[in-house]
């Protein structure tokens, strides 16, 4: 199986935060004339001429304003297709995958590794193997999307976690940024003290949540047992490494430090509101994906914002081990009758024109050679991230069919519930699950 971390993928650069919002700015009919000519034909494909309807879902509202112009121009050097692009938030995501899926109504799909970590859902989608326009693309993060030698998704980012903060609430502490877990957790008593809120979390959508472990878990697990998962999760599946190991009871223990740090309504309050709260100086810190960069930017905050990785042990050596993953990726329905228009698709969303102004607008770490980036806070945060070994989060090495209780963080966050407990259950459901591993 090829599932491979995307470690060796080079985290060499970010992207700009200036042109566009996820909902749309007035720089769209700028970016809009600078999406490259659409029309060129996919490999292995003759245009027709027959009237087409091409449908597209995605999770991703957040790039609303890119899709918008280049599916404009899609449709315009493509004048036989018609794009029906939907979008929905990722609560939702799921159920509307699942039905358009069943009801064969969708021809490209938004996805991630997950789409494809299984027989069944691997047979869903078209193999992409031989296409030119995958020359293009990073080899490993091609690698983190295919199997047995068959390519699956075309990636278009990766993603990773980091510390936003108020550079002048930190300067008014007298504080710097920390390296190590014993000055990370002196900071948040400094900031507590001073009557701030230290974090912000918008956990009511639940994932972000995960997001906290996901920043915790490589530098504690990992970097004292590289393989305690084994490939393909074997090791987990074998209990030779179980999540009640002391490594993993760290990672509780250490996500329930940080949540006693939240601000009050963390669980309460949604996600896509936790950027703009942080840019009204809401709270010193936001712990959150890279691709929240472009909605902090957009809620144009009166301070400069710095950011860090959390530095979960006092160890520097193992806080060098950071998460990154493949943020998104386009499939094909393999039962499509569009085929030759959704490949066409995938070619002109490839084209390094079209692909440089989608990293530009939507602020997410690109999967391509020779893509540049302009904003001084993504060049900080390439800079910080091309000092991480990159490991992909835990969750994408779990086998298919297995369950982890990931609501037992929110009871961790705002209950009793001690990390040791926490560490029990999340084995028991683990090992619960057995019957559907695959």
């Amino acid at each position: 199986m090829n599932r491979k971390k995307l470690a060796s993928v080079a985290l060499t650069t970010v992207i700009s935060t200036a042109l566009l919002s996820a909902c749309g700015t007035n720089n769209g009919n700028d970016a809009g004339n600078s999406v490259a000519t659409a029309g060129a034909s996919a490999s292995n494909s003759n245009d027709s001429g027959k009237q087409v309807e091409l449908r597209i879902i995605n999770w991703r509202v957040e790039d609303k304003a890119f899709f918008d112009q280049f599916n404009a121009k899609f449709e315009k050097e493509n004048p036989n297709i018609k794009i029906r692009y939907d979008a929905t938030p990722t609560q939702s995501y799921a159920q509307l995958k699942n039905s358009r899926i069943a009801a064969n109504e969708v021809d490209i799909v938004a996805g991630d590794y997950k789409t494809m970590n299984s027989a069944d859902q691997r047979e869903l989608w078209m193999d992409l193997s031989g296409q030119s326009f995958l020359s293009s693309y990073k080899k490993d993060a091609l690698e983190n999307l295919s199997y047995d030698g068959k390519q699956y998704g075309l990636p278009w980012n990766k993603v990773s976690l980091v510390a936003f903060y108020n550079k002048k609430m930190f300067s008014d502490l007298g504080q710097q940024e920390p390296k190590t877990w014993t000055e990370f957790t002196a900071l948040l008593d400094k900031i507590k003290a001073g009557g701030i809120d230290p974090i912000l979390v918008g956990g009511k959508d639940g994932w972000p949540m995960q997001q906290i472990v996901h920043t915790l878990e490589p530098s504690i697990v990992r970097g004292a047992k590289p393989d305690f998962y084994g490939k393909d999760n074997a090791n987990v599946m074998a209990l030779t490494s179980k999540f009640t190991d002391p490594e993993w009871v760290e990672v509780f223990t250490k996500f329930k430090t940080l949540s006693q740090n939240f601000q009050k309504n963390a669980l309460g309050l949604a996600y896509g509101q936790a950027p703009g709260l942080f840019a009204q100086g809401k709270a010193a810190m936001m712990i959150d994906g890279t691709f929240s960069l472009t909605q902090i930017n957009d809620a144009k905050p009166n301070f400069e914002v710095g950011t860090f990785m959390i530095p979960a042990t006092d160890d520097e050596a193992k806080n060098k081990i950071g998460y990154a993953k493949i943020g998104g990726a386009w499939f094909i329905a393999n039962n499509s009758p569009n085929k030759e228009a959704a490949m066409k698709y995938l070619e002109a969303f490839s084209q390094k024109d079209n692909y440089q102004l989608y990293i530009d607008t939507v602020n997410q770490f690109p999967v391509m050679d020779g893509i540049t980036m302009k904003d001084p806070l993504a060049q900080q945060i390439n800079d910080q991230l091309s000092a991480k070994d990159a490991v992909d989060q835990f969750t994408n090495i779990q086998n298919s069919g297995s369950t982890y209780d990931l609501d037992l963080l929110n009871q961790l966050a705002t209950s009793d519930l001690k990390p040791e407990e926490a560490a029990q259950q999340w084995q028991k459901n683990y090992e619960d699950s057995k019957a559907n591993w695959k």
